[in-house]
């Protein structure tokens, strides 16, 4: 899931793939983008949001969850990766 939001232009995008299946939408404050593509094995999830350069990504699958938030007003980074075996958190504030 991509989502990019800006104050001239959002952008979203979904990506699932169970059959590769895609679908893409496009609207917007100018314009959006949506594509949602699943697997069965992994499923991307991205959001990014860009009103004062805000980055999300979010990327889940069967064997391991991958969390990422950018925050660019002063460029904080927030990485979040959940696994059944490990879990990992970073923070970086700059």
């Amino acid at each position: 899931m991509c989502h990019i939001q800006e104050l001239r232009h959002v952008k979203m995008c979904h990506i699932q793939e169970l059959r590769h299946l895609k679908m893409c939408h496009i609207p917007e404050l100018r314009h959006v983008k949506m594509c949602h593509i699943q697997e069965p094995r992994h499923v991307n999830m991205c959001h990014i949001q860009e009103a004062c350069h805000v980055k999300m990504c979010h990327i889940q699958e069967l064997r391991h969850v991958k969390m990422c938030h950018i925050q660019e007003p002063r460029h904080v980074k927030i990485c979040h990766i959940q696994e059944p075996r490990h879990v990992k958190m970073c923070h970086i504030q700059k």
